[in-house]
């Protein structure tokens, strides 16, 4: 069965002799949507009216039951005073004797099983009422969109602002840790909405006192919102809000329960599709288990900092130099495959170890070289070092050789086989094979790196810190 809600939208109208007779019957209408915010249409419900002296407990002093159909936007439209069962009379309640609350009890399938119950003040007495007792009052402007009408201490009507109406969006794009929403401000109870947005928490009906809070201006009509910091595996319950200056109005309450992290793969990282580097090269990003991935190989010739990172061209007759001074270095150094400016775009630069382990840092701020044992967390996710190459593998045949074994990328990693530069200054393997450094040393003179072939296997083993490989970055 849809959970039901019952809503009050319409505001209550008392009819009756507005000179010498009290009204007996007052105009109410509601709209009822289920837990999905549609209205429930052309339905049978029962509607139990209740009117309470003093608080929302308080005792009741009228009451009545009311069969009735949902029209075909799920508005009821229904005459207090023209139920069934009625204990009390409208006309003997004395207005002016306090507070009084209007108590709705629904059963949404038409018996008499009330199980959705609300109470609102009625903070307006209607100028008809008052007519029964006075024959000096002024007559009242006419009030903003919104406001109600009400009586003032010395017994004339004034028009006075409510809480906004405002209804909750239904929930999209959810992901591990975010999801989208919003709501629509559909009156600003005659005054302005300052602020609105959505409220969340693992309980249900929060509220603005909490922090789990967005902001997205103010006034009437749509907005969106993005929640995040949300953790996986949750069920959340959110209502969207607007505030004025009498208070915060609530939407209808929607939950929504967020995926499993551990389950995800080859998709953007939530709230993260793509990052940028210090020189504004811009790498899109992969979720890959509990880990966010860049998608591309670095290709930054610069620190964190904005200091410059040597690039070595000697060696070799497409080189600047025939005289080779890669194995010579000791401190950070990047170079492209070949001396070839044409692989730089698609393979990135070939760094050696000193330029990983140089604390200035080489990936974009809030991102590090991956360590070893977070390379292995990547293999084991995919199933093992024996099976995971091929789901780490780009599809394209443009660089991989004919003898790849079908690979599938279904990680979304997509490698591309970018080679290395050996520690004596030559090239090798490009096409071939796909060399990642790690950010874990084995010893002064060797660091460990993961390297992909043309079959399935992903392989751990180590080079000389003065060899050349690509790198991927990991989100802190």
């Amino acid at each position: 069965m849809k959970k039901i809600t019952l809503i009050s939208l319409i505001t209550i109208v008392f009819i009756g002799n507005l000179v010498s007779q009290a009204p007996n019957m007052m105009s109410y209408q509601a709209l009822i949507w289920d837990a999905t915010g549609n209205f429930v249409a052309e339905i049978m419900v029962s509607i139990k009216i209740s009117i309470l002296q003093g608080s929302v407990t308080g005792t009741s002093v009228f009451s009545e039951a009311h069969r009735i159909q949902t029209n075909v936007n799920g508005l009821v439209s229904l005459m207090i005073g023209g139920g069934t069962n009625a204990t009390g009379k409208i006309a003997d309640i004395n207005w002016g004797a306090g507070s009084y609350f209007l108590k709705t009890e629904t059963d949404p399938t038409g018996g008499g099983n009330y199980d959705i119950v609300g109470t609102t003040q009625l903070i307006s007495v209607p100028y008809a009422m008052h007519s029964n007792t006075s024959n000096n009052l002024n007559t009242p402007t006419p009030g903003l969109p919104g406001q109600v009408l009400t009586v003032a201490k010395d017994g004339n009507p004034i028009w006075v602002s409510t809480l906004p109406t405002v209804v909750t969006a239904n929930f999209s794009n959810v992901t591990s840790n975010s999801a989208v929403s919003g709501g629509n401000v559909l009156s600003d109870g005659g005054s302005p909405v300052t602020t609105r947005g959505i409220v969340w928490s693992t309980i249900p009906n929060p509220t603005v006192s909490l922090s789990t809070i967005t902001n997205n201006g103010n006034g009437l009509d749509i907005f969106s919102s993005t929640l995040s910091g949300l953790v996986s595996k949750s069920t959340y319950y959110a209502r969207a809000y607007a505030t004025n200056s009498v208070g915060t109005g609530y939407g209808n309450e929607i939950s929504f329960t967020t995926s499993d992290i551990t389950n995800v793969m080859g998709i953007p990282c939530s709230g993260t599709p793509t990052v940028k580097d210090i020189e504004g090269n811009i790498y899109n990003t992969v979720q890959i288990g509990t880990l966010c991935w860049t998608k591309e190989n670095l290709r930054v010739s610069k620190y964190r900092d904005g200091s410059i990172i040597p690039l070595d061209e000697s060696g070799g007759t497409s080189g600047n130099s025939s005289v080779q001074t890669w194995s010579n270095r000791t401190t950070g150094a990047r170079t492209v495959f070949g001396h070839n400016p044409a692989n730089l775009a698609s393979l990135g630069y070939l760094y050696n170890w000193y330029a990983i382990s140089e604390t200035k840092g080489l990936c974009p701020i809030a991102w590090h070289v991956p360590s070893d044992a977070m390379w292995t967390t990547l293999t084991t996710f995919l199933g093992g070092e024996s099976v995971s190459g091929g789901k780490m593998k780009s599809i394209s045949t443009t660089y991989w050789n004919l003898s790849n074994v079908a690979p599938t990328n279904e990680s979304g990693f997509s490698t591309l086989p970018g080679g290395y530069r050996v520690n004596d200054g030559s090239f090798n393997n490009i096409n071939l094979n796909a060399f990642f450094w790690s950010a874990t040393e084995l010893d002064k003179n060797d660091a460990w790196h993961r390297y992909l072939n043309y079959n399935d296997n992903v392989f751990v083993n180590y080079f000389n810190k003065s060899f050349g490989a690509s790198v991927r970055c990991i989100k802190d």
